[in-house]
């Protein structure tokens, strides 16, 4: 029987990483791992219900300036990791280097440019925080883990990316998890919020370049993996590179894949 999925009211891209198939033919488990965007939207009903799945790592992709400005709603018990990993790579983050690229070029190819900019750095770092939500899982069976950023699309689009490929996740389906993002955002909003951000910095965008900035492209999740590839050559040595070793990698296969 199909797992219920857990669906949030407040946070619409929340969601399960699990039933996806390995290349082996195992199931990733549900309930496990979680990827979202903000909590600060959420009701009394949803804290309900993540208080019943009882979290045991929360990890805050967010800037530290991002996560001021929106506090957190999760439940957190006295058991719970909270990570604050203040991830500056991203234009939701404020990061003044990428708003500068769409201020130089406020077309749909300025933001463009901007986001594979921002992909194409995602790699690097995120990396440390891959590692330590791996070791979490493995080391100290810290599960059930909920990963977020402020969409639940970019800097959590790609974190869920990279554990679903050190999983064994084929590539299409990794792509596939990263594009219904699409289905699940509450796309108005997040157009305001960036048109509203954007004319904070004196920019006014098109309608076009909006989109840019309210949807997962599969162009932006190619510059992020185009890193990986000039850089490392596959995914999997980009694991290895950043301490997500085979040992690691088995270790999470036992946590968190079925067994058959």
């Amino acid at each position: 029987m199909a797992a219920v999925e857990l669906r949030l009211q407040g946070a619409p891209n929340f969601r399960d990483l699990g039933g996806y198939v390995t290349t082996d033919g195992r199931t990733v488990k549900h309930s496990l791992v979680f990827r979202s965007g903000e909590s600060t939207d959420l009701t009394d009903a949803d804290i309900d219900k993540l208080k019943h799945l009882g979290p045991k790592v929360v990890i805050d992709l967010r800037s530290n300036k991002e996560a001021a400005a929106a506090k957190i709603k999760w439940p957190l018990s006295a058991d719970t990791e909270f990570i604050a990993a203040n991830i500056l790579a991203d234009l939701h983050a404020g990061n003044h280097s990428l708003t500068e690229l769409v201020r130089q070029d406020p077309t749909a190819q300025g933001a463009a440019r901007a986001m594979e900019t921002t992909y194409s750095v995602l790699p690097h770092a995120l990396g440390p925080t891959v590692l330590q939500m791996a070791k979490l899982i493995v080391e100290a069976d810290k599960l059930p883990v909920i990963l977020h950023c402020a969409i639940g699309r970019d800097r959590a689009g790609i974190t869920a990316a990279l554990l679903l490929f050190a999983l064994g996740v084929p590539r299409d389906t990794v792509i596939a998890d990263y594009m219904r993002t699409n289905v699940c955002i509450n796309a108005p909003q997040i157009r305001e919020l960036a048109s509203v951000y954007m004319a904070h910095n004196g920019i006014d965008l098109n309608e076009e370049a909006l989109d840019i900035l309210t949807f997962a492209r599969i162009e932006h999740y190619q510059a992020a993996f185009r890193t990986v590839a000039v850089e490392y050559g596959t995914v999997t040595a980009y694991l290895d590179a950043i301490g997500v070793d085979a040992a690691i990698r088995e270790g999470l296969r036992a946590r968190l894949l079925h067994a058959d």
